[in-house]
């Protein structure tokens, strides 16, 4: 039996791409847009700890995913759903809706962190 061939580095970058992007953007660009907005550094931090919880709570769903459905239908559908909701949360003005606003990025970081796990699968 031959032993199995490695997988190739950038398939790695393009799985984990969508992680990366929604993240950084939650984790950098939020608290900046919401303090340029002029709202509380609290009310800016609850919105991105809001946003970042689908990180902490991904050991719950991740054995689902390994139940259910293909890991390739998995990794495209979560990650079209993260980039549809980021891409939303970027149009709307916070201030109008922050909480339409931490929804959209909670929606999105669920999306970004499903498609990383079924990656990482």
């Amino acid at each position: 039996m031959t032993p199995a061939r490695p997988s190739p580095a950038p398939l790695f970058l393009l799985l984990r791409l969508p992680d990366g992007i929604i993240c950084g953007y939650i984790q950098l660009a939020v608290p900046y847009e919401l303090d340029k907005l002029g709202l509380l550094a609290i009310v800016a931090t609850t919105a991105r700890q809001t946003a970042l919880l689908p990180d902490v709570l991904n050991v719950f769903w991740a054995p689902a995913l390994d139940a259910r459905g293909t890991h390739k239908r998995w990794c495209l559908g979560s990650a079209a759903l993260g980039a549809a909701a980021i891409a939303s949360a970027v149009l709307i003005d916070p201030r109008a809706s922050l909480a339409l606003y931490t929804a959209l990025l909670f929606t999105g970081a669920v999306g970004a962190f499903t498609s990383s796990i079924v990656g990482a699968l």
